[in-house]
C-alpha cells in the first residue's frame, strides 16, 4: 500500500521538525538563563556558616536596639515641660487698700451684731467694739477726704459722685459722734450702731461699683496713691492710740 508509506514518511518528517524546534527553544532558553545568572551580584550572595553563638549575639543586639528606641532619652526626661508664662500679679492699689478697710469694719459690725443678739449684759465689750468701729471709720474717712477724693475728682471729673460721697461721710461722722458720747447701756445705743453699719454698707457699695471702677479706668496712678494713703493712715492711727491712752493715764494719776 503505497499511500501508507507516504503517510509514514510525512509523520516522521513532522516529528523531526518538532524535535528540532524544541531543541532550538531549549537552546535559546538556556542561553537566556545563563546570561541572567552571569548578571547577578555574586559578591553579595556569598554566605557563611552561622553558629549558635552568632544567632545569640544577633538576638541580644536586636533586643537592645528595640529597648533603646522605646526608652525616652535622659535629656528629654529631665527637661521640664515648657510652661506658659505666668501672668504678672497686679499690684495692690488705692482701691484695694480702702476696700480692705471696708472688709475689716464689716467684720467688726458683725461681731457687734452677734453680741447684741446674744442679749449680753456686758456693756464693756460693746463699748470696746463700738469704739474700734468709730476709730476705723474716722481714720478711713479722713484719708479718703484728704487724699483719695481730691485725686479721683481730678481724674474722672464726676463732681456729683464725689459730692455725694462727701455728704455721706458727714452723716456717718454725725452718727459716730453720737455713739461715742452715749452710754452703752442706753436703749438706743445698739440701734445707732446698727444704723451706722447699714449706712456704711450703702456707702461701700457705691464706692465699689462706681467710684473705684471709674478710678481704675482713668490714668490715675493708684499704686502710688496707695502708698500715700497707707502713710497717712499710720499717722492717724498713732494719733488715735495716743488719744485713747491719755484718759487712762489721767485717771490713774487722779487722787
Amino acid at each position: 500500500m503505497p499511500w501508507a508509506g507516504c503517510l509514514l514518511r510525512r509523520r516522521i518528517h513532522w516529528l523531526s521538525s518538532a524535535a528540532r524546534a524544541d531543541c532550538a527553544c531549549s537552546y535559546v532558553g538556556l542561553r537566556v538563563f545563563r546570561q541572567g545568572l552571569q548578571a547577578l551580584p555574586w559578591d553579595s550572595l556569598h554566605t557563611r556558616h552561622v553558629s549558635v553563638h552568632d544567632l545569640s549575639n544577633h538576638e541580644e543586639t536586636t533586643m537592645a536596639t528595640t529597648a533603646a528606641a522605646k526608652k525616652p532619652s535622659t535629656a528629654s526626661a529631665k527637661t521640664p515641660s515648657a510652661r506658659a508664662p505666668a501672668t504678672a500679679k497686679r499690684q495692690k492699689d488705692a482701691c484695694d487698700l480702702l476696700d480692705a478697710d471696708h472688709k475689716a469694719v464689716k467684720t467688726l459690725f458683725k461681731e457687734y451684731a452677734s453680741l447684741s443678739e446674744s442679749r449680753s449684759r456686758s456693756t464693756t465689750k460693746k463699748r470696746q467694739l463700738a469704739d474700734q468701729i468709730c476709730k476705723e471709720l474716722t481714720v478711713h474717712a479722713t484719708i479718703e477726704e484728704e487724699i483719695f477724693y481730691p485725686a479721683v475728682r481730678k481724674a474722672i471729673k464726676d463732681n456729683d459722685l464725689l459730692n455725694e460721697a462727701t455728704v455721706e461721710h458727714a452723716s456717718a461722722k454725725d452718727l459716730i459722734a453720737q455713739i461715742k458720747g452715749m452710754d452703752p447701756a442706753d436703749e438706743l445705743f445698739d440701734a445707732k450702731v446698727t444704723v451706722l453699719g447699714e449706712y456704711i454698707d450703702h456707702h461701700v457699695k457705691e464706692e465699689r461699683t462706681e467710684m473705684f471702677v471709674k478710678a481704675r479706668a482713668s490714668k490715675l496712678d493708684l499704686v502710688s496713691l496707695a502708698g500715700q494713703l497707707q502713710q497717712r493712715k499710720d499717722e492717724l492711727m498713732a494719733e488715735e492710740e495716743r488719744k485713747a491712752v491719755k484718759p487712762v493715764a489721767e485717771m490713774a494719776m487722779a487722787p
